[in-house]
């Protein structure tokens, strides 16, 4: 089995339009290189871009122009918040957030899917042996429950070194809301992802984003500054060095994906109630707090949802990656970490984005993953107890 590694510079120009936050926002700078990275292990190719969100429109930009026979494929985006808008479709259901993503823009993806497939082919040159070291840790101290700092939220570590005769490889996945920066940031950025990396001592770094519906640095982040960026990273990246430290040699088994389709119920009623939006905002201009401007926000989008005209079902495309033990699930939103099933490792915002997957509890306090979520309340934990029904039957129970 070998692998092979490349990246190539998506930098959009200055001026472009920045997403992830529901404001108008147009570059000034740049601060940190964004990339498209590609990591080929047997026959999969697995496609990481630091980007705030992707969909078909992209996938479909790159299988254009390069010959998958005999390959599979799954992309992911790093959920920045300092990258370009245009990234997603946001004429149908994700309308109601086009002034978080913006207006899809087709001269950027196939800017992007043009130097994705220019990494694909140098990565398909660079293919070699390895030896794999597997470990799995926790993070602490550099993110919370996004809501409240006594909630309980995912922490888990997952890392895959990969060493060849040339060089070191680490895949990693954490939940994560790579937000050092707030919305007055006008530079391009990874965010936090470039403080760990700045800190590593690895050749290829590849990061793969975790369950982070219900994940925030708000509660541990001393200011939105590109030094907070470094402090955090730094700390992140000595949990990952330690976590690696204590990896263990694995013999992969040969990569075996499969795709399944889950139909979950929609929100057919509105959960905006206009006499609390009115309490929520007369208190936040008492006690400006996050959780409160989050709380309204979300009540702004969930209003705009109500223009649009929801399916009664919503279709959610995810890819099981197995090899032996080891399994991922790519799934297209953002999952809450207590629906996390056992059997498996949720990678987030990968082949599509459907928004927010949140939990009982999030329905229960109107919260904004709940109110900006496009699936009715319990519909999510029924999906993700047939998917872990549906891992058991590929796994064998692995």
């Amino acid at each position: 089995m070998r692998i092979g590694v490349a990246r190539r510079n998506i930098t959009p120009s200055i001026g472009t339009e920045m997403g992830g936050y529901g404001i108008e926002r147009k570059s000034k700078g740049v601060h940190d290189a964004l990339y498209t990275k590609v990591v080929i292990i047997d026959t999969h190719i697995f496609i990481g871009l630091d980007l705030v969100a992707i969909d078909h429109n992209l996938r479909e930009r790159i299988e254009s122009r390069v010959d998958l026979h005999g390959y599979t494929m799954s992309l992911s985006a790093s959920h920045t918040h300092s990258g370009p808008a245009g990234t997603l479709d946001t004429s149908g259901m994700l309308k109601g957030m086009s002034h978080v993503f913006g207006d899809l823009n087709d001269e950027l993806l196939v800017f992007i899917a043009e130097q994705s497939v220019a990494a694909i082919n140098e990565a398909f040159d660079t293919m070699e042996p390895f030896i794999l070291e597997t470990s799995k840790g926790t993070i602490t101290g550099a993110y919370s429950n996004r809501h409240s700092e006594t909630k309980l939220y995912n922490n888990t570590l997952i890392t895959y070194l990969f060493k060849t005769e040339t060089k070191s490889i680490l895949m990693y996945s954490f939940a994560c809301h790579p937000t050092i920066m707030h919305a007055d940031n006008l530079l391009f950025s990874k965010d936090l992802i470039d403080g760990i990396e700045n800190a590593a001592d690895v050749d290829f770094m590849f990061f793969l984003n975790g369950p982070n519906g219900d994940i925030s640095t708000r509660f541990v982040r001393n200011a939105s500054t590109f030094a907070e960026v470094e402090r955090i990273g730094l700390s992140i990246w000595e949990q990952i060095s330690q976590t690696i430290a204590r990896g263990e040699e694995t013999i992969l088994s040969p990569i075996v994906v499969h795709n399944r389709t889950y139909e979950l119920h929609t929100k057919q009623t509105s959960m905006f109630d206009k006499a609390i939006y009115e309490q929520y905002t007369k208190a936040f201009e008492l006690t400006p707090t996050p959780e409160l401007r989050t709380k309204i926000e979300g009540m702004e989008i969930e209003r705009l949802f109500a223009d649009t005209i929801m399916p009664p079902m919503l279709p959610v495309e995810v890819q099981i990656i197995s090899a032996g033990k080891h399994t991922l699930v790519m799934f297209p939103g953002e999952l809450f970490g207590s629906l996390c099933p056992a059997n498996a490792w949720m990678i987030t915002n990968s082949n599509g984005y459907h928004a927010y997957f949140a939990d009982k509890d999030a329905y229960d306090h109107n919260y904004y993953e709940a109110l900006t979520s496009f699936v009715s309340p319990g519909a999510t934990e029924l999906m993700i107890q047939q998917l872990q029904k549906d891992i058991e039957e590929i796994t064998d129970g692995n």
